[in-house]
């Protein structure tokens, strides 16, 4: 089942690119990580996702079932399935 999509993720000020064409797909039970050097837009992608900043194009697509916390710097994906919550992602 996936949890969450990104297709075509792109993020700019003005005429800078901080990051183009990112496409994911994060499917129930996975694990990942999420590396960059720094300035490379691994936060900015993390708001993007939980809705705090709007990307400049593309799209994300969340399971209605996702919830989502964001704490400072560690960012939790949880999953409600059957009253039971299992982290499905975290950074």
């Amino acid at each position: 089942m996936i949890l969450l999509q990104g297709n075509g993720i792109a993020r700019t000020f003005g005429g800078d690119v901080l990051f183009e064409n990112i496409n994911f797909s994060l499917q129930d039970h996975s694990r990942i990580a999420l590396v960059g050097r720094n300035g490379a837009g691994k936060s900015t992608l993390l708001k993007i996702i939980a809705g705090v900043e709007e990307a400049s194009r593309g799209t994300i697509s969340k399971n209605k079932r996702l919830k989502h916390e964001l704490f400072g710097s560690g960012y939790w994906l949880k999953f409600a399935k059957d009253n039971i919550c299992r982290n499905a992602l975290c950074f």
